[in-house]
């Protein structure tokens, strides 16, 4: 109803435009200046409606993150009780007697190695009328670690194991062996091995999944 109400605003806009223009062409000056200033009156107006419009957006999607949240932090409450999920997995095949308890699409990082390069190529010196030099170069490499995104694809927790069943890429782990899980804005950090995985997923699933997998260790 809102997108209706501002198109209409939007024609009468341009109407009262053309109004002042054929007045200030037909030399009626005091016609063209009223259809003017009732034009820049609805500018105006589309404008504040416009932003009104922005703000209620932004108020909804707050509201929305907000019921999300609220809704994992109860459902994390129940889970700390010993009242584990039942979900599907879509991807994941589970084994005799296993049991899925959480489910969700994520996005597998990892922590990879980069090179890059600093400095410049090499330059000429002149040392005499006709002759110059080479200084060689002065670039240098170096090797960070920085997070990458490896794969998209499910996560499943189950009573067994975790498993990421990833377009790109695909791992699963032995509930047992998880050394640490923690929530980091939005993303899963498992510990196991030598490297961390980190699965980046929607608002308040992580913690969903943090208490699931501390909550399954626990047990064993």
């Amino acid at each position: 109803m809102q997108n209706y109400s501002n198109k209409a605003l939007m024609c009468l806009i341009y109407i009262l435009g053309g109004i002042s223009f054929v007045f200030l062409v037909a030399g009626n000056l005091p016609g063209a200046a009223f259809a003017a200033l009732l034009t820049v009156g609805g500018v105006s107006t589309y404008r504040h409606k416009k932003n009104e419009f922005i703000d209620a957006g932004h108020r909804l999607e707050y509201q929305k993150n907000s019921n999300d949240i609220h809704a994992s932090q109860l459902l994390v409450s129940r889970i700390n009780s010993g009242d584990l999920p039942v979900e599907l997995s879509l991807k994941a095949l589970l084994k005799k007697n296993e049991v899925c308890h959480f489910s969700t699409e994520a996005e597998l990082y990892e922590m990879r190695s980069k090179r890059y390069s600093t400095g410049s190529g090499s330059a000429r010196v002149r040392v005499a009328k006709g002759f110059s030099v080479s200084t060689g170069s002065t670039r240098s490499y170096h090797t960070e670690r920085i997070l990458t995104k490896i794969s998209m694809g499910e996560l499943s927790i189950t009573n067994k194991r975790v498993i990421f069943s990833g377009s790109e890429k695909s791992f699963e782990c032995p509930i047992g062996k998880v050394i640490n899980a923690d929530d980091n804005n939005e993303t899963l950090v498992i510990q196991y091995g030598n490297e961390p995985k980190y699965l980046n997923m929607d608002i308040g699933k992580s913690l969903i999944a943090v208490a699931v997998l501390k909550k399954l260790i626990s047990q064993i």
